[in-house]
């Protein structure tokens, strides 16, 4: 009943073309707390890949505000593979998500420096779609809580097992922590940020991965 009533809340929110992400964020981040073995029925399938999209789609907003813009794509990305592979009832598109993708992937581009060198620029449809993200994303106000989380030892060289990330395809420097297959991995600062922004894991399985880093470099789930 809850997942039901707070998915309707943020779907009608969604639905309305002024919505911002301080209007369904805080219900997106009580519908995180829900137990993870009550999304597991086959009973309530559809909501949980509505809420699996959701807590991706909206994450990716919130990276924005946190400036956590390493896993902006991702997270787009992430919503947009449950939604072509399951039923949901959430009122987005995969050309919606693939615009926003492309939209981000426009303004973050490292330029060329060489005067020479052909400058990439954005389509009208890459800016405008760009300038709407930013402005439903806003600002955060708790600087505390902006800019990219870098652990201890993430840029130091790994001299054993060579690990690539699941979220990006590049290898990873320093620890990796593993998802719950035990076998994808994504290195410890994108666990860190992609927990602060979507509590579901980004295999999409409806597991909360989020890392508490112990002394010893340990991983907890909460």
């Amino acid at each position: 009943m809850a997942l039901e009533i707070g998915l309707k809340f943020i779907i009608d929110k969604l639905c309305k073309d002024d919505w911002l992400l301080n209007d369904v964020y805080p219900m997106m981040s009580l519908l995180g707390c829900i137990r993870t073995d009550s999304i597991q029925h086959h009973a309530v399938a559809k909501q949980k890949s509505s809420l699996l999209i959701l807590g991706a789609y909206l994450g990716a907003f919130e990276a924005m505000r946190r400036q956590y813009f390493s896993i902006v794509v991702s997270l787009f990305s992430n919503a947009r593979f449950v939604m072509s592979r399951e039923p949901h009832d959430v009122p987005l598109t995969n050309d919606h998500i693939q615009l926003a993708i492309e939209a981000w992937h426009a303004h973050h581009l490292d330029q060329p420096k060489d005067q020479h060198t052909t400058q990439y620029h954005p389509t009208e449809a890459q800016s405008k779609m760009y300038k709407d993200l930013k402005h439903r994303a806003g600002t955060e106000t708790w600087l505390v809580g902006v800019g990219t989380d870098c652990v201890s030892g993430s840029h130091l060289p790994t001299h054993s097992d060579i690990h690539i990330s699941y979220l990006t395809n590049r290898r990873i420097d320093g620890q990796a922590f593993f998802l719950e297959d035990g076998r994808s991995v994504i290195s410890l600062s994108e666990a860190l940020m992609w927990a602060k922004v979507n509590p579901f894991s980004p295999l999409a399985s409806g597991e909360k991965n989020q890392p508490i880093l112990n002394l010893n470099g340990s991983k907890e789930l909460l």
